[in-house]
């Protein structure tokens, strides 16, 4: 081996090290500001709940990846109370969850590869909306903002404010069943992690990220010699498949409709708020997310699902149709 290799495979070696050393880094230091800062129930969705009874507030619950740098500054807005939130946050019982460990995955049904994803919640899991969709990597930002988190929080609020009187129109907000509960559970997983992170030891190496549940999910099929599910093998898909073009200021309003596609020939026009869908025969209010995650659950079934939507201050019915 030559000298110019052994400097390359010895910087290579440091590089990683630093970096690994640097995401624990990251992973602690998000702890000790958060709890610092006295804001946020930290990794403990459990006393969250607790708190929720207690005070009777709605949850605001934030899944958020440390050490993936994408949607890094939104995460930072969300977490300091921005300004253009900072009204409307005190009014939630706020939840940081920073793992996949312990995870309940009936529960939080979102694109495993999102950095960031909020959900909106009554302290018994009635899931009154989600929060967060990515369609570019590299501009993670580009289909949310602040402004539509706040009109998803004062939608929110609006639920809970009539709950349970609305309960009946959230039932369609949870996933489909998971194969496992936690995703510790999963064969290629629950001999490398427990449901907690270990602070005293390399601690980004004990946290199961996000998108290491549906790597997991797609390895029990291979495992098996079956073939993996088309919504296992691509990401959960945006309006966009289906013409609808969503304005990332608002909660689930139409920002443009494709020209010939499906969304066209159904009657959506740009302006159009998305104010329900229908789910199991009955309506279920959406936020963009929501609608993001029930394209993902139904994609491949074919049918035409009723949707209402604001037009002009009248509420229009249409059908959405799934490809």
């Amino acid at each position: 081996m030559n000298l110019l290799s052994r400097v390359f495979i010895l910087f290579s070696c440091s590089t990683f090290i630093s970096i690994a050393a640097d995401r624990d880094t990251m992973v602690r230091s998000d702890r000790t500001n958060v709890v610092a800062s006295g804001k946020w129930v930290y990794n403990d969705l459990a006393r969250g709940i607790d708190e929720a009874k207690r005070t009777g507030k709605p949850m605001l619950v934030v899944v958020r990846c440390i050490p993936c740098v994408a949607c890094q500054g939104f995460d930072a807005r969300v977490l300091n109370y921005d300004p253009a939130i900072q009204d409307l946050m005190d009014k939630f019982v706020t939840v940081r969850i920073v793992q996949a460990n312990g995870m309940d995955l009936s529960l939080f049904a979102h694109d495993y590869d999102l950095s960031f994803a909020a959900y909106f919640m009554n302290p018994d899991k009635t899931i009154y909306g989600r929060f967060g969709s990515r369609s570019n990597h590299d501009q993670a930002e580009k289909d949310i903002s602040i402004e539509g988190f706040r009109k998803a929080m004062l939608a929110a609020l609006e639920l809970h404010r009539n709950f349970p009187a609305d309960k009946a129109s959230l039932v369609g907000k949870k996933g489909e069943a998971p194969r496992f509960s936690v995703p510790e559970e999963f064969p290629s997983l629950k001999t490398k992690y427990t449901s907690k992170l270990n602070y005293e030891s390399k601690v980004a190496g004990t946290c199961i990220h996000c998108h290491q549940v549906r790597e997991a999910e797609r390895l029990v099929f291979r495992t098996a010699s079956e073939p993996i599910p088309d919504k296992l093998l691509f990401p959960w898909p945006m309006p966009d498949v289906i013409g609808l073009s969503l304005d990332p200021t608002e909660k689930a309003k139409v920002q443009k409709v494709a020209s010939n596609s499906a969304a066209a020939k159904a009657g959506f026009r740009a302006g159009d708020e998305i104010l329900s869908l229908e789910i199991d025969g009955k309506n279920n209010h959406m936020t963009e997310s929501d609608l993001f995650g029930y394209l993902a659950q139904n994609r491949m079934r074919g049918t035409r699902i009723p949707v209402t939507v604001l037009r002009a201050g009248n509420k229009v019915d249409l059908e959405l149709p799934m490809q």
